[in-house]
């Protein structure tokens, strides 16, 4: 799971050159497209090489955009439909590989630490939330963090008993049916105060 925190612990990684590679990767729902995935990873890596003059001169070791192919070779089936950005130093034994929410741009940049750009924006796009499921009787509240759900808090009311009966002239009746609209909104005010959310 992607954080404000890990982005800020990979901002703080620094080459004393430009030698660091990002790559952002789309990687398609369709299996059968996966095989042109290393060649755009390799494109992509040597367009940026081009549009930075420093690194052209050597900065960048061959052991950096083929660590980067080789883990979108082999591990580019565990992130359909989402962005993969890729970093990798070898200068500063750096080698990451954060799975993105959602489509990103496509993109690969050499400078002397990752570029992190796109990832503060995908974190701040998708940011963890939390739901609550409620009905008559029972109530769960969730917290929702990219593609995990977990369950904070569940509670489960006794229920009231039903209206079906009445009594003399349906006065009875009345008094029950005011009696289980005032329990089923404490139902309600109970789940939202519930401890945990």
């Amino acid at each position: 799971m992607i954080s404000r925190a890990y982005a800020d612990r990979l901002r703080a990684a620094r080459a004393t050159d430009p030698a660091c590679v990002s790559v952002y990767l789309q990687v398609p729902v369709d299996l059968a497209e996966h095989r042109a995935l290393p060649v755009r990873a390799r494109d992509l890596i040597k367009s940026a090489a081009s549009q930075e003059p420093r690194a052209g001169g050597g900065m960048v070791r061959e052991t950096d955009p083929e660590a980067i192919i080789s883990a979108v070779t082999e591990d580019s089936h565990e992130w359909l439909g989402r962005t993969i950005a890729l970093f990798a130093c070898a200068q500063i034994g750096m080698f990451e590989a954060v799975p993105l929410p959602g489509f990103l741009t496509e993109r690969a940049v050499i400078t002397d630490r990752p570029y992190i750009r796109p990832m503060l924006a995908a974190i701040q796009r998708n940011p963890a939330y939390r739901a609550a499921l409620v009905d008559t009787k029972h109530a769960w509240v969730l917290n929702i963090a990219e593609d995990r759900i977990e369950t904070v808090a569940e509670r489960t009311d006794p229920g009231v008993r039903s209206p079906q009966f009445g009594g003399w002239y349906g006065l009875e009746a009345y008094r029950i049916q005011q009696r289980i609209i005032k329990l089923s909104k404490q139902h309600f005010r109970d789940t939202i105060s519930a401890r945990g959310c």
